[in-house]
């Protein structure tokens, strides 16, 4: 019996969060959520409904896959695709991202991206035609090792806006999606800010959201010869008492950021290879 894929809409949503739910079934991949969270991760991560997809086999819920897109970039990225452990042989999987990667391209996007971990292998990623970028990891830590003394740093509430403005010279090819302008501003409200300052000039900066039981980072940076502003962004967030853990996200592995968070006592809890596919 041949699938039927639908488009994600508030009239399937309690089906989408089903299958979202009952397919992550792994340690480092689960979600839980109910409509209001999965509402609020939706808004805070862009979905495009118009772009989503979940998959019925006779007449139950089966597969999703939920995407973002930047109109501006002409770019995409899959935030989650993944299939009822009873629907898995049917090849609903590559029905679904086919129908969603056909759509992109025909509306002339130039690349998707996906992140391939523990429970998406590279492998099924290449069968499609995405190749890797970089690696990334999670860091977690519920209570950071840092030195009692501060290297000095002001440490400064900043708009996004304001942040976007300074921090070029921190960047390097290619953003995760998360990094990227159209994100952050997207999710703006929902997002901090901070930058430690010396001297006048940003040399670390952390872009964060408190959720309950815990504070997420997507960015963390520091400029290449001053670690020690990085530690001291870290040391304004334990006086400060954000909710632990502290947990960091897309680290680049391996970097100097990474070394220093390992020194810092956070451990790697997640991996992922970030893909991209050449439309």
């Amino acid at each position: 019996m041949p699938a039927d894929l639908r488009l994600v809409s508030l009239a399937n949503l309690d089906d989408v969060i089903q299958v979202m739910n009952d397919s992550s079934h792994t340690v480092l991949l689960r979600f839980n959520l109910d409509r209001a969270q999965f509402l609020a991760l939706s808004r805070f991560w862009d979905f495009s409904y118009n772009h989503s997809y979940i998959g019925y086999v006779g007449g139950e819920p089966a597969g999703i896959v939920l995407n973002s897109v930047d109109p501006d970039s002409r770019e995409a990225l899959s935030f989650y695709w993944g299939v009822m452990p009873a629907f898995r042989k049917r090849r609903l999987s590559m029905a679904l991202a086919f129908r969603y990667l056909n759509q992109v391209r025909a509306e002339g996007y130039l690349r998707a991206h996906a992140d391939a971990g523990a429970d998406s292998p590279t492998a099924v990623y290449e069968k499609l035609g995405y190749r890797a970028t970089q690696v990334l990891t999670q860091m977690e830590s519920g209570a950071p090792q840092l030195p009692q003394q501060s290297s000095g740093c002001e440490i400064r509430h900043l708009e996004i806006e304001e942040l976007l403005a300074s921090r070029e010279p921190f960047l390097s090819d290619p953003l995760y999606w998360a990094q990227r302008p159209r994100f952050l501003r997207h999710a703006a409200k929902m997002l901090e800010a901070l930058g430690a300052y010396r001297a006048g000039s940003l040399v670390a900066y952390a872009v964060l959201t408190a959720w309950p039981g815990h504070t997420m980072f997507v960015e963390f940076q520091t400029t290449a010869d001053d670690e020690a502003a990085g530690l001291d962004l870290l040391r304004y967030m334990t006086r400060e008492r954000y909710p632990a853990p502290l947990i960091l996200s897309f680290i680049r592995w391996p970097s100097p950021m990474y070394a220093l968070l390992r020194k810092a006592d956070f451990e790697e809890t997640k991996r992922i290879t970030s893909m991209t596919l050449e439309l």
